[in-house]
């Protein structure tokens, strides 16, 4: 458990907090960031170790976004999967995806990250990385923002209270012991699916933690 759990209210081995994530890896780690600089009381809890969790450790990686200053190339990046999915994405959820891309290419370049393929024109590279330095770089973001990392602790089991879900439970593997977070909100970031793509390290990645 990291050394700030001063921040978080604590019964034993109960934490109690605002936001729960699940998942350390990108989406875990730039979600627990981005509610912990909202202010929020934040418990990240990993299956492994958070700066080497998830496909995105295991190579570079790359996402597209629109460009504001750009119609020709955001309009192109938006359509860019259309045809493979037969037409059954939705084009206006796909612009607010890649939109959403760039402002978080943005925040990252403001807090210091540095692209494999540096800035660019515009910052048009921001989202093209190496996986092993991004995962230890938003560790070290993490650390820095008091966020509480729970390593090596799977979650096991969603807690409820009235219907509503309102923690998660599981064990350290590297302790044995059991651990639960009560918090106000929980989110799941355990694993997309990228079921028989090719792609290097997507092997397990086939989305069970839904």
């Amino acid at each position: 458990m990291s050394a700030q759990t001063d921040r978080i209210g604590t019964d034993g081995n109960v934490l109690h907090a605002d936001v729960l994530v699940i998942g350390g890896s990108l989406a875990g780690a730039w979600a627990a960031l981005s509610a912990r600089s909202a202010g929020a009381r934040v418990v990240l809890a990993e299956k492994g170790y958070v700066g080497t969790a998830g496909v995105v450790a295991a190579a570079n990686c790359g996402g597209q976004h629109t460009v504001p200053d750009d119609p020709v190339v955001s309009d192109k990046v938006v359509h860019s999967r259309h045809e493979a999915s037969f037409g059954l994405d939705d084009l206006d959820y796909a612009r607010r995806v890649y939109d959403a891309t760039w402002l978080v290419g943005q925040k990252l370049a403001e807090r210091g990250f540095v692209s494999s393929r540096g800035p660019g024109p515009a910052g048009r590279r921001l989202a093209s990385f190496r996986g092993p330095y991004s995962l230890h770089f938003l560790r070290q973001e993490l650390v820095k923002a008091g966020v509480v990392i729970l390593d090596h602790s799977p979650a096991l089991e969603l807690l409820s209270r009235d219907g509503v879900v309102s923690g998660a439970q599981g064990t350290n593997r590297q302790t044995g012991e059991d651990w639960a977070v009560h918090a106000g909100a929980v989110i799941l970031a355990t694993g997309g699916n990228a079921f028989r793509s090719g792609a290097m390290g997507t092997n397990g990645l086939t989305g069970e933690g839904i």
